[in-house]
């Protein structure tokens, strides 16, 4: 399945970290909107969005979707993402949100990417446990998104939404 125009693939993504959002909810968490979309006007994204190379565009352009909360999971950052196609072992991301994602992680904080895959099923996991497949930044202009460089990563290394919530679950119970 193509992904569509610009526009089309940004009601995509914000649907789905919409339903994100609410499946956390459902689950307990409290999220808060991090998002550059949030704050960043649309003449200045467009002026961003060409510069692969400049640490501080990357952090701005990618910043995490939110930030979930909850007593007895750790606090943090979440990026949603949607997949449209079934047909392949691998989800694709772009390479600078990968990179922005762990260089987040690098500085001790904690980054979740969660897919929605084609079937509706949320599936979620560390940024540095997500296993890279492929770099396929010389291949952009054959992608059918944006043309940006991006990765493919595992579907195989993100186990289901409930069961990445159940295994980082600390017991902690509310103190105040």
């Amino acid at each position: 399945m193509k992904t569509g125009t610009f526009s089309q693939r940004i009601a995509l993504g914000t649907q789905g970290q919409r339903e994100l959002e609410n499946e956390l909810r459902s689950r307990g968490f409290t999220i808060t909107p991090t998002g550059q979309e949030k704050f960043i006007s649309d003449a200045i994204h467009d002026d961003l969005r060409h510069i692969h190379d400049d640490p501080t565009v990357r952090s701005i352009r990618f910043q995490p979707d939110f930030v979930a909360y909850r007593d007895d999971f750790p606090v943090s950052y979440w990026e949603a993402k949607v997949n449209t196609r079934d047909d392949t072992p691998n989800f694709a991301i772009e390479k600078s949100c990968y990179e922005e994602l762990m260089a987040r992680h690098a500085n001790q904080q904690r980054c979740v990417i969660a897919f929605r895959k084609a079937d509706d099923l949320w599936v979620a996991n560390w940024v540095e446990e997500i296993k890279v497949v492929k770099d396929m930044t010389g291949r952009r202009q054959q992608a059918n998104g944006s043309h940006t460089p991006f990765l493919l990563v595992a579907k195989e290394s993100f186990p289901l939404l409930d069961l990445f919530i159940a295994t980082h679950t600390t017991g902690m119970v509310r103190t105040i």
